[in-house]
Order: structure tokens, then C-alpha cells, then sequence
């Protein structure tokens, strides 16, 4: 037997070399940058498989076709984990990168908050409300309060959507339900848009710290 697509005897998964357009980058920039790309990562792979599998339906045709079925019930185990993981990755990001606590406290945050979404929000939440005043923005706190909240019940401990089972070989999934791919890929990004609109906020407030830390160094 000779199947040219079996693994390849000698042959390396991760290689430095290749065209310029097959070739990714990791550690290019600081620890605090590099959450971007793993946040940006998760979130736009997630987008790419939902808008992939949903343009190839007809949206005047309700019956899906038995392979089109398939394959959504494939991709909403990778989306909803993606998805979550841009989530918990958002949120700890922001913490990490604006908070004025000590080293310490932010590797004891890490200890302490896990994958546990609402823990971390304890922690981001305050921050995003530094610079929020009125209107639009905080009205998309509540929602994105909500989000979290929701993904957390669902999901609490960040295994739902990596493992058909437990450590104890309980189904992760015992009774059959539904999930819209194209709602929660449409939370995730209005989640995106709102903190992508907060951050110019933050980044002006930091700058102002450290100006304000630097005078008063000096004056010392």
C-alpha cells in the first residue's frame, strides 16, 4: 500500500521557511502586545469558518442538505471555543494592560480568575467604567455584562466545547440542542466593536498616568 497523502516518514510539522504569503510570525512584539494577536486570532478564525459554511446556504432555502448539516454540526464545537477563548483572552488582556496593579497581583489575578469568566470581568469591568460616562457605551457595558454572564452559565469552566467528555466520561453534551452560528458570531463582534471603541479612551488615560508618574518622580 502507497498513499502519497498519508504523514511523510522525516517530515517536520513546524518549519521556518516557505513563501512569504505561507509564513506567520509569533513573539514579535512584547508579552502585553502579543494578547492582540491571539485575541484578533481567535475571534476572526472563528468569523471565517461561520461566514465560510453560511454563504453556501441559500438563504430562501430552509432545508439544509445533509452535508451542509455535517459540517455545521462540526464547526459549532471549534466557532463556540474560538469564541470563547477571544472572549476570556479580551478581557484578561485588558486587565493586564491597563491596570495599575503590581506584577504580583496580576499573576495572583491569573491564579485566581482561571478560565472563570465572570471573575475576570471583576477585574476588567472596573477599568472599561474608568472612562465610560453615559449613552451608548454604557449601554453596551450592560450587554456586554450579559455576554459574559451568558457564555459563563453555559460554559463555566471551558470545557464544554473542547471535549465530547469529562474526566469521568459524563457526555459534555447529553441532550441535543441548538446554536445560531450567525447570532453568536454577531455578539462576539459587536463585543469587538465596543471595546475596540473604549481602548483610544484607556490608552489616553495610561499616557496621562505615566506622564503624571514621571513629573512626579522628577520632582522627587
Amino acid at each position: 500500500m502507497n498513499n502519497s497523502d498519508y504523514p511523510k516518514k522525516g517530515k517536520k510539522i513546524f518549519i521556518d521557511d516557505g513563501k512569504p504569503w505561507e509564513l506567520g510570525v509569533l513573539g514579535k512584539r512584547d508579552t502585553y502586545s502579543q494578547f492582540y494577536d491571539y485575541i484578533v486570532g481567535y475571534l476572526e478564525a472563528a468569523n471565517l469558518i461561520v461566514e465560510t459554511l453560511i454563504s453556501n446556504q441559500r438563504e430562501d432555502n430552509s432545508n439544509v442538505s445533509f452535508m451542509a448539516q455535517e459540517n455545521l454540526n462540526c464547526a459549532i464545537l471549534s466557532v463556540c471555543f474560538l469564541y470563547r477563548q477571544y472572549l476570556e483572552l479580551a478581557l484578561k488582556g485588558l486587565y493586564l494592560e491597563y491596570s495599575d496593579d503590581t506584577e504580583e497581583k496580576k499573576k495572583e489575578f491569573l491564579q485566581k480568575t482561571s478560565h472563570n469568566l465572570e471573575k475576570i470581568w471583576e477585574f476588567a469591568r472596573p477599568i472599561l467604567e474608568s472612562v465610560i460616562e453615559c449613552g451608548d457605551e454604557e449601554n453596551g457595558l450592560v450587554g456586554l455584562d450579559a455576554y459574559i454572564k451568558e457564555f459563563q452559565e453555559k460554559d463555566p469552566t471551558s470545557m464544554l466545547f473542547r471535549y465530547p467528555v469529562s474526566k469521568q466520561l459524563y457526555p459534555m453534551h447529553p441532550i441535543e440542542m441548538s446554536i445560531n452560528l450567525r447570532n453568536i458570531m454577531e455578539c462576539m463582534d459587536e463585543t469587538e466593536h465596543f471595546l475596540s471603541d473604549i481602548l483610544p479612551y484607556l490608552d489616553i488615560e495610561k499616557s496621562k498616568n505615566h506622564s503624571n508618574n514621571y513629573s512626579q518622580e522628577g520632582m522627587q
